[in-house]
């Protein structure tokens, strides 16, 4: 009774987490006054922290709104300023950098070296990374042209603890008006 119980909580909350998508909010940097608009997708952890502070892991996209042209007719809506998934437990990192894995729908595990935050509970991939991540690839996406990535699992290790894995499904990427082309992270031909 219990395990079925906690099988149909597991499937609840995915479906919550899945339909929840992208939440926007404008902001405006208190210090330069630019006007910016920030994307948060909720994920969930598949395991937790030992010691953490969230309930669930957010993909953060940070962007300039606003038309950039790019090259012979194509176009973004804006510019990515900055990107980071906050974990809300101090992760284990190195000099160097975080090791993080992550798999794109459940393909082959990738690794790469992430930065951290000050405080240890955030990583950053880089701008190129976070393109990676979403499109599999490391130009910018053309809309339309291949698919973009719908579930991102990732680890990183908690300091002095086990691996934390976090799964985001992504929705909303591709298209004109989709949350990629928002942040200058894919860009669409005008006609």
């Amino acid at each position: 009774m219990k395990a079925s119980f906690l099988a149909l909580a597991v499937c609840l909350l995915a479906t919550s987490v899945s339909a929840q998508g992208w939440a926007k909010q404008e902001k405006t940097d208190a210090f330069s006054g630019t006007n910016l608009v920030q994307y948060t997708l909720t994920g969930r952890f598949l395991t937790p922290p030992q010691r953490g502070s969230l309930d669930a892991p957010a993909l953060v996209l940070q962007c300039v709104p606003g038309e950039a042209k790019f090259t012979k007719g194509w176009y973004s809506r804006g510019r990515l300023v900055k990107a980071w998934i906050d974990v809300g437990a101090s992760i284990n990192g190195t000099v160097d950098g975080v090791p993080v894995m992550y798999r794109r729908d459940d393909g082959k595990p990738q690794s790469e070296l992430w930065s951290k935050s000050t405080d240890l509970m955030a990583l950053f991939p880089s701008n190129l990374g976070i393109n990676h991540i979403l499109f599999s690839h490391d130009l910018i996406h053309k809309v339309n042209t291949s698919p973009p990535v719908h579930k991102l699992v990732l680890m990183a290790d908690e300091y002095l603890g086990t691996g934390i894995v976090m799964q985001f499904d992504l929705a909303d990427l591709d298209g004109p008006d989709g949350v990629a082309s928002q942040c200058g992270l894919a860009i669409y031909q005008k006609k």
